[in-house]
């Protein structure tokens, strides 16, 4: 189905394709990160991992849904574009990683560089099945990756209670 719009109207909204994919990117990524933030408004230690989970494969499946447009926004053009914070995903981890940090549900951290690192983890792993990897598989191999490496340790917290009582 055509827009039926003159090929000049498209350029007095955005000069360039490139503007066009920024604009478009932001306004999907402002989304997903306005729902992100209402999910996990009120979480607990309790119902930290749980989420976590859930949103580990909602980004998965959310990066996945975009088929053809994620290539666009992501890998083409305007890839190396920088974001504004509030849509950021690296900063948006970072925002969850801080919250679990402070919930005690996670174990403490360097925020912005573990954020970085979580976000290549999931995009990764989302690329990985959008090239026909096996989901089931990538995203069990993702969770216990994620769940290991930032799960508290109550042998961990011991330790370090008794090394913070002998300084």
């Amino acid at each position: 189905m055509a827009a039926r719009a003159a090929y000049g109207t498209f350029y007095v909204y955005f000069p360039s394709w490139e503007d066009l994919l920024i604009t478009l990117r932001n306004h999907i990524l402002s989304d997903y990160a306005a729902e992100v933030r209402i999910r996990f408004a009120r979480a607990g230690a309790a119902t930290w991992w749980r989420l976590l989970d859930e949103e580990c494969v909602r980004f998965i499946d959310f990066v996945i849904g975009l088929d053809g447009l994620h290539e666009a926004i992501f890998h083409g053009p305007i890839a190396d574009r920088l974001m504004d914070d509030q849509r950021s995903a690296p900063n948006l981890l970072a925002e969850l990683l801080r919250a679990g940090v402070g919930t005690r549900a996670l174990k403490p951290l360097d925020i912005e560089p573990s954020a970085i690192l979580l976000f290549s983890v999931l995009h990764s792993t989302a690329d990985a099945i959008a090239c026909g990897g096996n989901r089931a598989r990538l995203v069990r191999s993702t969770r216990e990756l994620i769940r290991r490496w930032l799960k508290r340790s109550k042998k961990r917290d011991m330790a370090v209670g008794v090394a913070a009582r002998e300084t």
